[in-house]
């Protein structure tokens, strides 16, 4: 049998171009990028052992061009495709290129070989993983929680290679070894003179009898020997630029860092190695790099000792666990970082929280847990998109079930602070910015109480689209100025201009009551005569699906009160809040919760007030908060 390069006819079919779509998807995320990716994550669903680590050992070899396999037949196809495609621009730049690399005296081959694996099954059988590797297009036999269900992962590795070369070899778990090459080429003509030759740019090295693999290929064997049960892969044509070793260890790291913390994923490049025991100084290393960060951040869940833990039965498919670090004295990047049971890095999860500094790791836990959201993959495995699944209306409730769940989890960890600007979750949704405050629902006419109402009013939003708030505390007794734009008083029937920090301006009217100041804060008249200026500092948190956190300084003295709760609708109109419960407090002393109001005591100037309440209500709404002092008290 003669081992050699074999280009099927393509029996006056399809005629394939240069650009290859498999191999041209890769390309935007980078060669490198994707090769890390989609190697490591086959090593690891190929696992023998899960005992042990998986090894991946990247290798460069430089060898003399004339030892490529079929060097000489496969240099005559470039000159046939070249007379092929002389009118078509692209084409010719392609094989041009790749005649120039195959007229140098050295090329680079890369070999990637993992361990602790499986090996490719049934390397003589259609049915084998094998054949799936180099014959199916756009198909893979992986099942369960295994990751590349596309089958098109394999295309990654022809995007290094000048030639578009690529030799696969196995020793598998049953003693099998095979070995087979493979030339995602373009069409050409055999004979120059008969269409009737045109081949359907694939070619195959090994046997040409059904073009199937051989046990054994020699230039192979000369660059690397395979006596342990695994696979390789040999990248001929490698186009190995300067940095591409630290290139792929920050790809790696980035991908693969809970893998290899958790001791599942083991990689060597050119005798680097990467694993749990290196992974400390390596952090060291990158931790400055700009691009490196988010990836610093998760390393810290994984080695840090102050790790929030959550836990969830998912819907009886599986355990869901997400960990998160929370500082509000650090800075985190405000991500979660979602992970399939290998530890691969699926996507990143933000939009959770932008007063909150946490990073947060989750990972699917189990077989089903992983197959279900493994149905809602793309191609690239970096998002979870419902439409891809048969049932789409349950594949999109449990997307948002388990987002929602962890975002609950997050706000869970607020730790409590006070500032005059705050950020407040759908404030942006819900505000009208035009809001008329003539169709504001007052709340009783009680002489005997004073009204203080804790506003929040939306300023402009920052470069981040983060919606800031600030906090004014009004009274309603008394007489009142104000003043114009000129500075001018008036008096109280008369509509002010205030500007909130210099942003922007709003028209004032009787309800909002006090002296304008260029900062935004109202100066109040109490009923004493005396002008006092009221800094209040609040917070209003969402910590689960119907629970509200309330967190309040003021600097004034009220021994009896109660609270309001009002949301804010698109609309402009204010409706108050149902109460269910209050389950915490601190600072106040509550003395009884009713369906409209908080009645409470002894609240003091200048202590830090937090009230966790329960709601009727489990919609997302802007909030104001009113608190109401009796003036007489029994």
């Amino acid at each position: 049998m003669e081992i050699k390069w074999e280009f099927p006819l393509n029996n006056g079919g399809q005629i394939k171009g240069v650009s290859d779509a498999g191999i041209e998807s890769f390309k935007g995320n980078g060669g490198i990028k994707s090769l890390a990716r989609e190697i490591c994550q086959n090593s690891l669903d190929a696992v023998f052992d899960n005992t042990k680590s998986v090894t991946v050992n990247f290798t460069s070899h430089k060898i003399e061009t004339i030892n490529v396999p079929g060097y000489d037949c496969y240099k005559s196809k470039v000159e046939k495709a070249i007379t092929y495609w002389q009118d078509n621009e692209k084409a010719i730049k392609f094989l041009k290129n790749t005649k120039k690399m195959l007229d140098k005296e050295y090329t680079t081959v890369l070999c990637i070989s993992d361990y602790n694996t499986t090996g490719l099954e049934k390397p003589y059988s259609q049915n084998g993983s094998f054949h799936s590797l180099v014959k199916v297009d756009g198909g893979s036999n992986k099942t369960g929680d295994k990751g590349g269900s596309f089958g098109i992962g394999k295309n990654a590795p022809f995007v290094v290679s000048f030639y578009r070369m690529v030799f696969y070899r196995t020793f598998n778990i049953d003693k099998e070894r095979a070995s087979q090459g493979i030339l995602r080429f373009l069409t050409f003509q055999e004979d120059l003179n008969n269409y009737s030759t045109e081949t359907t740019g694939y070619g195959y090295y090994g046997n040409p009898e059904g073009n199937i693999p051989v046990k054994e290929l020699d230039e192979l064997e000369w660059i690397n020997k395979r006596d342990k049960v695994g696979t390789d892969i040999f990248i001929f044509g490698f186009n190995d630029t300067e940095d591409w070793e630290e290139k792929l260890k920050l790809e790696i790291l980035e991908n693969f860092i809970v893998s290899i913390y958790e001791n599942k994923l083991c990689v060597n490049i050119n005798q680097q190695i990467i694993n749990k025991e290196t992974l400390t100084e390596l952090m060291q290393i990158y931790k400055h790099y700009k691009s490196f960060k988010d990836v610093y951040n998760y390393y810290k869940i994984l080695c840090g000792d102050n790790i929030k833990e959550f836990n969830i039965d998912f819907n009886g498919l599986g355990k869901v666990q997400l960990r998160v670090i929370h500082n509000q004295n650090e800075k985190f990047n405000r991500k979660v970082l979602i992970t399939r049971s290998s530890g691969m890095k699926l996507f990143e999860k933000g939009s959770i929280s932008s007063y909150i500094n946490f990073s947060g790791i989750l990972s699917l836990k189990g077989e089903k847990l992983n197959a279900y959201f493994r149905s809602m993959e793309n191609p690239e495995h970096n998002k979870w998109e419902p439409t891809r699944c048969e049932n789409k209306i349950e594949a999109r409730k449990y997307r948002k079930e388990l987002f929602d769940w962890v975002k609950d989890s997050i706000l869970s960890l607020e730790q409590y602070s006070t500032g005059d600007e705050i950020i407040v979750e759908g404030l942006s949704s819900n505000l009208n910015l035009n809001v008329n405050d003539d169709k504001i629902n007052t709340y009783g006419n009680n002489e005997n109480i004073n009204k203080h109402k804790i506003n929040i009013e939306l300023l402009q939003p920052n470069k981040n689209n983060k919606q800031k708030a600030k906090i004014v505390v009004e009274n309603d007794k008394g007489n009142f100025n104000y003043k114009n734009e000129k500075g001018e008083l008036n008096n109280g029937n008369n509509p002010a201009i205030r500007k909130l920090n210099g942003i922007r301006k709003r028209k004032e009217t009787t309800f909002h009551k006090g002296i304008a100041d260029e900062n935004g804060e109202n100066i109040v008249k109490i009923n004493n005569g005396i002008n006092t200026k009221c800094d209040v500092n609040a917070k209003v948190i969402k910590i689960n699906q119907n629970t509200l956190r309330l967190i309040f300084t003021s600097d004034i003295n009220i021994k009896i009160g109660y609270i309001l709760l009002s949301s804010v609708g698109e609309n402009g109109l204010k409706n108050k809040l149902i109460i269910k419960d209050v389950i915490h407090s601190i600072g106040l002393n509550i003395i009884n919760v009713q369906q409209q109001g908080i009645i409470f005591s002894k609240l003091k100037k200048g202590v830090k007030n937090k009230i966790d309440i329960i709601l009727t209500d489990f919609r997302n709404y802007a909030i104001e908060v009113f608190v109401y002092e009796y003036k007489k008290h029994s």
